[in-house]
């Protein structure tokens, strides 16, 4: 499990990881981020490679949601 912290703005804990495609049809290249569910502030879009497994995704995702500026 992957403690994530609390939205900075907020401080809620609920907290949602979205993934959204890229521009490069048919790659299967996609980005992943998280997004405060109370307050809608959202943490840095992360770019995904082709085959990453959803734990790679959540990780990726979880760091650049705990160390954002």
């Amino acid at each position: 499990m992957i403690d994530l912290k609390p939205c900075p703005f907020c401080g809620s804990a609920i907290l949602k990881i979205y993934k959204t495609r890229t521009a490069s049809r048919g790659t299967g290249a996609h980005s992943v981020y998280i997004k405060c569910q109370k307050c809608h502030a959202r943490g840095p879009k992360v770019a995904i490679g082709i085959g990453d497994d959803p734990e790679k995704e959540l990780t990726a995702a979880a760091g650049a949601w705990n160390n954002r500026i």
